[in-house]
């Protein structure tokens, strides 16, 4: 435990250190105002840590974009304030009006940061919006683009009112957007990382840590309900994102598969819990709250709640979409994934591991399924690097992803006697409980009794009470490194998984709360109380 003290200490030091640094030479930079050629020519002149941007307050209409190439740690803020945990109401002072014509200029976000290693970036009090329609509004690339290599990337108190598409394209920097208060007309966030996602694919899942984007303590409401569930974020190429302690309205969240672009891969990973999902009223009902199409994820303490003549189809769906022909068209290797089993066409991928011919199990970045073997190039010159270095000609090769499940526990849910309506549903073959996923929701097969068996799904309760005995995950690459059924102890933050028969182990702790990138706004709040609710 002191170590544990030890490691946030010295995280909150650091977070301190490069968020809110005042270097010598550092300053505030005033610009004249809110104007786009006068925020750029401010940006211009930083030239140590340290300084702030100033954007005075004013209404400002851009009609070409603002770029920052960050050299120096930077903080750039206008004067909008937004109130509440999570952000309730905001007063619009400083506002910029994106009027820029996407079908001239190419979908290029109004605003720009390419963040540098090592330095810190923060976007502050400052709102956003649109007043052009149609096709030269489209954000597809997000209204704002924020990409580089920095680890200590904030967005804050940020009003967002109606962006005709994508809000914040993210690659690759880590960090967290809070306090924000958003009106929504598609997703809030497209979370990526450079390239399509190879890499990330190759790279440990780091559960708990500050290797995501967070979104946390905001308010976001999609102002056209959508019956196929539109989501917030739209996570692709092997994205990592942290949704946490929100309040959603009429919106869930999503991610894109492997195989829904060319060799573009899907989510790496998601953490989702502590949200508040809302249907505030209307007789509708919303597909899912929550999607989950690739990779692995940890999913609790969310409510799902209903309100009259609203009401919910799924909390979850899982979707293996290279099973079928459903949704995507694939191409065969070596122009394509292919499809992944032979149900579609009677060919199988030799990118899938193919133990079972007709669903092709485990279909590459799968749900359930982590890191793997090296994938590069691109089709139809693409390899497995890990087994095939010289990758000069076609070897379609199983990356031999390890086995990580999405895990989930806690959630609060009601059906409102809908006869269609279902906790989680998978939409696609090759995906199976208590191998690629366990339940904790009216789990009856994991007790919290410590002269118990826990055999399937998440047991819930203190560490005393978990299960000497426990069932391991049928499945067995890497070797004795499969996790099984979960246990969630409530008094030590911690979910133990069992790896092998009758052996708990410690695999998942969530990251600090409130992110201590937000430290600098003053007394961290208390997670908010008005997402509680009764677990069923």
């Amino acid at each position: 435990m002191l170590l544990q003290l030890s490691k946030i200490t010295i995280w909150v030091l650091f977070a301190l250190a490069v968020l809110y640094p005042r270097a010598a030479g550092a300053q505030t930079i005033t610009a004249a105002t809110c104007s786009s050629t006068d925020v750029q020519t401010a940006l211009n002149k930083v030239a140590a840590d340290g300084t702030i941007v100033d954007i005075p307050a004013g209404t400002c209409t851009w009609t070409s974009s603002v770029t920052y190439n960050q050299v120096y740690s930077t903080t750039i803020q206008g004067q909008t304030t937004c109130t509440g945990t999570p952000a309730s109401s905001c007063a619009d002072n400083t506002v910029i009006i994106d009027n820029f014509n996407r079908s001239i200029g190419g979908d290029t976000p109004i605003f720009k940061a390419s963040t540098a290693p090592g330095k810190s970036f923060r976007l502050t009090g400052i709102t956003f919006t649109q007043i052009n329609g149609g096709s030269a509004a489209l954000t597809y690339n997000g209204d704002i683009g924020i990409g580089g290599s920095s680890q200590a990337v904030r967005l804050d108190h940020i009003h967002f009112n109606n962006i005709n598409q994508t809000v914040i394209s993210w690659i690759s920097a880590f960090g967290v957007i809070d306090h924000v208060y958003a009106n929504l007309t598609s997703e809030f966030i497209r979370p990526r990382m450079a390239g399509n996602g190879d890499g990330a694919f190759n790279s440990p899942t780091n559960f708990g840590t500050n290797q995501f984007v967070f979104v946390e303590d905001s308010t976001m409401t999609m102002n056209s309900p959508n019956a196929s569930g539109v989501g917030i974020t739209d996570c692709f190429s092997g994205g990592r994102m942290v949704i946490r302690y929100n309040i959603l309205n009429y919106a869930s969240v999503g991610e894109h598969t492997t195989g829904h672009a060319g060799d573009d891969r899907g989510c790496r990973a998601a953490e989702v819990y502590g949200n508040n999902f809302t249907l505030n009223g209307g007789n509708f009902s919303q597909f899912n709250g929550i999607g989950i199409e690739s990779g692995t994820a940890m999913l609790w303490g969310n409510i799902f709640a209903t309100s009259s003549g609203a009401s919910w189809s799924h909390a979850y769906t899982a979707h293996n979409k290279r099973a079928d022909s459903n949704t995507y068209q694939q191409t065969a290797p070596p122009g394509g994934w292919g499809y992944c089993g032979t149900q579609v066409n009677g060919i199988g991928s030799p990118w899938d591991q193919n133990s079972n011919a007709g669903t092709g199990y485990a279909c590459l970045d799968q749900v359930g399924r982590g890191m793997g073997d090296l994938l590069s190039g691109n089709f139809p010159i693409k390899c497995n690097i890990t087994l095939n270095p010289a990758c000069n000609i076609f070897t379609g090769q199983w990356p031999r992803e390890a086995v990580e499940p999405v895990y989930e526990w806690n959630d609060t849910w009601g059906c409102s006697g809908s006869s269609n309506c279902s906790f989680w549903t998978n939409f696609d073959a090759g995906i199976t409980a208590n191998r690629d996923y366990f339940l904790g929701y009216q789990n009856n097969n994991c007790p919290a009794s410590s002269t118990g068996s826990c055999t399937g799904g998440v047991g819930v309760g203190t560490l005393a009470s978990r299960p000497a005995s426990c069932s391991a995950n049928p499945m067995t690459f890497p070797a004795g490194n499969s996790p099984g059924v979960g246990y969630w102890a409530t008094d030590t933050n911690t979910l133990y998984v069992c790896k092998s028969a009758n052996t708990w182990t410690a695999y998942y702790t969530p990251y600090t709360y409130p992110h201590p990138l937000t430290v600098g706004s003053g007394t961290p709040p208390a997670p908010p109380t008005n997402l509680q609710g009764v677990v069923n």
